[in-house]
């Protein structure tokens, strides 16, 4: 009888290489998720200068058609609750979605969560994700 040469890994063989893999597999997962993290803090701040820049218009734009200088703006477009402080006359108008194509929303992954909500009273620009204060213009 003839001797067949055996096709085939050895069992040393396979689990060293289920060893460089799983050390492989233990350097990239922490790496993933610092990236995942790093990317939603960046968003965030997109997120941040857009409201920014679109309250910044809307305050150039006050004063024409009888727009109020003071404004906020939340997520939804009927919450009136800050329409009450009639002292500074603050209005709550969300007319934001004629300086913004859509509102954003707080990216998954961050801490803080919440909607965002911008507010310009006298002067002063503030932008809020949730109870949080993320830009105050001074």
């Amino acid at each position: 009888m003839k001797n067949k040469k055996k096709k085939g890994f050895t069992l040393i063989e396979l689990i060293i290489v289920i060893a460089i893999l799983g050390i492989l597999a233990a350097i990239a997962i922490p790496r993933y998720n610092k990236s995942k993290i790093k990317a939603a803090e960046t968003a965030h701040q997109a997120n941040i200068e857009m409201l920014k820049s679109a309250a910044q218009l809307r305050e150039l734009d006050s004063g024409k058609d009888g727009k109020s200088k003071n404004f906020t703006w939340t997520k939804d477009p009927a919450d009136t609750k800050n329409n009450t402080d009639t002292s500074s006359k603050t209005e709550n108008s969300n007319d934001a979605l004629e300086y913004l194509d859509k509102w954003p929303v707080a990216p998954k992954g961050l801490e803080k969560k919440g909607d965002y909500t911008v507010e310009y009273k006298d002067g002063k620009l503030t932008i809020k994700l949730g109870e949080s204060t993320e830009y105050e213009s001074k």
